[in-house]
């Protein structure tokens, strides 16, 4: 097998990656990756979010990251679930009704497997 060398500075890159990985030091690597005046924004970004996903309370730190609160995340999944239990209330109100129309099970069931999909 033969190496062929193009970016000099990616091969040495990737053996930082490497010896992060196989020495559990993943996390100090990103760190150094986010002080790099060589990357872009959006890669100094990235290392950092793969830094806090190393880290025990990740989920409070990436919503700080973006720009968010855990209250405003737990206010929008309330939501959310709010959405959720009125659509299946309706749904389950239009299957009795069509039910009791006479429908057949059949169509009672496509209905909704066409009315849950279509979200």
């Amino acid at each position: 097998m033969h190496n062929i060398t193009t970016e000099p500075n990616l091969l040495k890159r990737v053996d930082d990656l490497e010896t992060a990985i196989k020495t559990s030091s993943f996390v100090e690597l990103a760190k150094q990756q986010t002080q790099l005046e060589s990357n872009s924004e959006a890669e100094k970004l990235e290392w950092e979010l793969l830094s806090i996903l190393q880290e025990k309370d990740s989920r409070i730190k990436i919503t700080a990251l973006l720009g968010l609160s855990i209250d405003q995340v737990d206010a929008k999944l309330a939501e959310f679930g709010e959405e959720d239990q009125e659509e299946s209330a309706q749904s389950s109100s239009a299957a009795q009704q069509q039910a009791e129309d006479g429908s057949s099970v059949e169509h009672v069931f496509a209905a909704n497997v066409m009315r849950n999909n279509s979200i």
